[in-house]
């Protein structure tokens, strides 16, 4: 390793305990006096409150809170008592403008005593900037305006360096609006100019490809994933211009961000140049309890296009292309196609014709033995549910002919509530070489092996169900029609409200139904569980939101439902605490124990 690289690497990391050292100024303003070249920029404009946050985060799952230190972090590189808590900060890295040589990196916080930075870090003034050592590596220090210090480990770069406002509106321009919305209101934001670290990615997908070609998969599976990584993979890295990930903690709860801002003109650009509205699908499928519901709006021109870039994965190229040649091989036989891994010119056609779908996976009355997806209700939009219907008909026909299931299909069999339902039974067929798939299909779907139920055309869509049920097919029909739907549910609303608008895709994970679900398992394996759960517990919540040629993905974690998750957390890491009490001297408790023994806490 080149001398340089090391300095850098012996720099990132205490420098980067020192972009956590700014507070109270919004993001911009510290944005604004970061190189506009910068391949990535790190801003954080209180951290004093995003201590307090995670401090609280961690609390709930009972970590050690007073690990969670600044000052402790910053005494570490020599600088406690001296970084000022009263201006903003961040951490940067710009590449060599010729595409050869090291990256170089530099942070800014600010101070009220230029000179006391200088003593903490025994630093030697000289031509107006300062050198000094941090863990064992050179640092140059620089005092700006403003009371902002710069350091960078590059000696070169920091006597050029001024500091000088006036890079937040290209910052603005790269990311977006999307993007500049995230980061204005973050506790946290890393912007990364994705046209300076494209080649980084190229080189991780070509290694990630490399691997693949090293796993023991059949050939024509191994081909069909290289299509699918090329066309999303691929696509993604060569048309995305930025990216900004954010961190946000407030009284809510936690949100996590990745904003992606494509190219002008680029295809995924028109994929996510228009807002969708999943979130208005829930208002078509029955409020229960549930263990995930999610949904997709298919209706924009954007979502239309994209669904058109699914690669095909039915096509066994190597199959086929000797077929052609007509090798017949040692048997005189043409070698016959392998079955497709997925019958994806069928469900393009089904998506054609679909402006949304939206899924809930209730909870089943025997619990988590009764299979998991037994109480699962579909609603998909449609113009044309007599052509849906066939065409659902044709793809469960085309699983019964390429013998990998036993299909069943009777129309207008059966009637509930004064309408004719259609009813389908699918029985996968056994894997001879995976004797568990038995087992994880009757973990889904109960004793039935595979998707059992109902499906109907409704007025503007098809309802279908994963349980020959009645009753549950009839509260369905209704939630169709807009009666006690799961779009009014309260927990429903209370985290849908901190997810971003202009939502194409949306899946909330039911906690308490999980919870509910294997209460059972909990029980045996700990008989001390006990949990205070609220009757109405907001669900997680993941989203993708598009508009103006961005995109944004979205990870939600109300807060109540957090402080739960900490509970179960707790409990089970204390469950052993009793046994270990056993070994213990009369009146020491375990964690004093470990301490004596020099045992690392269990967190």
């Amino acid at each position: 390793m080149r001398k340089s690289s090391r300095h850098l690497i012996a720099f990132v990391a205490p420098v980067a305990l020192l972009a956590l050292a700014g507070t109270a100024s919004a993001v911009p303003s510290i944005v604004d006096r970061i190189p506009a070249d910068a391949a990535i920029a790190v801003a954080i404009p209180s951290v004093e409150n995003l201590e307090k946050d995670i401090r609280s985060i961690a609390a709930l799952f009972g970590l050690p809170v007073g690990t969670i230190n600044l000052d402790a972090l910053l005494e570490q590189v020599g600088m406690s008592g001296v970084v000022a808590k009263t201006g903003p900060a961040a951490f940067f890295v710009v590449m060599p403008a010729d595409g050869a040589g090291e990256p170089t990196s530099g942070a800014m916080f600010t101070t009220t005593d230029f000179d006391a930075v200088v003593k903490s870090v025994g630093g030697k003034a000289e031509n107006g900037m300062v050198t000094a050592e941090i863990n064992g590596a050179p640092a140059y220090l620089k005092k700006l305006d403003g009371g902002f210090v710069f350091i960078s480990p590059n000696e070169e770069f920091t006597k050029k360096f001024e500091g000088k406002a006036g890079s937040a509106a290209g910052f603005t321009s790269m990311i977006g609006p999307m993007g500049d919305k995230a980061s204005n209101k973050a506790d946290l934001s890393i912007i990364i100019n994705f046209e300076k670290v494209r080649p980084f990615y190229e080189m991780g997908m070509d290694q990630f490809a490399a691997q693949m070609e090293s796993m023991p998969i059949p050939e024509e599976q191994a081909e069909q994933m290289n299509r699918m990584l090329e066309q999303v993979g691929g696509s993604y890295g060569k048309e995305t211009k930025a990216i900004v990930a954010t961190l946000n903690i407030d009284t809510a709860g936690v949100s996590l961000d990745w904003i992606t801002r494509f190219n002008d003109g680029s295809k995924l650009a028109e994929v996510s140049a228009t807002p969708g509205n999943a979130g208005a699908l829930f208002n078509r499928i029955p409020t229960m309890p549930f263990l995930a519901a999610f949904a997709a709006d298919f209706s924009s021109p954007g979502m239309r296009t994209l669904l058109t870039m699914i690669p095909d994965m039915t096509t066994n190229k190597p199959a086929a292309d000797e077929a052609a040649k007509g090798d017949k091989g040692d048997k005189g036989a043409v070698p016959a196609p392998a079955k497709p891994m997925f019958d994806t010119a069928g469900m393009q056609k089904l998506l054609a014709i679909t402006d949304g779908s939206v899924t809930v996976v209730g909870v089943s009355p025997a619990g988590i033995m009764g299979g998991l997806l037994t109480r699962t209700v579909s609603f998909a939009t449609t113009k044309d549910t007599a052509a849906y219907l066939k065409l659902h008909r044709e793809m469960l026909q085309q699983m019964q002919d390429g013998d990998i299931a036993e299909v069943n299909y009777t129309e207008r069999s059966v009637e509930v509530a004064t309408k004719k339902v259609d009813v389908f039974e699918v029985r996968l067929k056994p894997d001879g070489d995976n004797p568990m798939a038995g087992q994880i299909m009757a973990g889904l779907y109960g004793l039935s092996g595979g998707p059992t139920g109902f499906i109907v055309g409704v007025d503007g869509g098809v309802v279908s169900t994963f349980a020959k049920s009645s009753e549950l097919m009839e509260k369905a029909m209704k939630a169709a029609a807009g009666t006690e739907t799961l779009g009014a549910d309260k927990t429903m609303v209370a985290t849908a409200r901190n997810l971003p608008a202009g939502r194409v895709a949306e899946a909330h994970i039911g906690v308490k139904g999980i919870i509910d679900s294997v209460s059972g398992f909990i029980a045996m394996s700990n008989p001390n569980f006990k949990l205070d759960m609220p009757e109405n517990l907001p669900p997680l919540a993941l989203s993708i939101a598009t508009g103006g040629g961005s995109l944004q993905a979205t990870i939600f974690a109300p807060t109540p439902t957090l402080k739960v998750l900490g509970d179960v957390s707790k409990q089970f890491s204390n469950s052993g605490d009793d046994e270990e009490a056993d070994d213990a001297p009369a009146g020491q408790k375990p964690a004093e124990k470990d301490a004596e023994k020099g045992a690392k806490p269990k967190f």
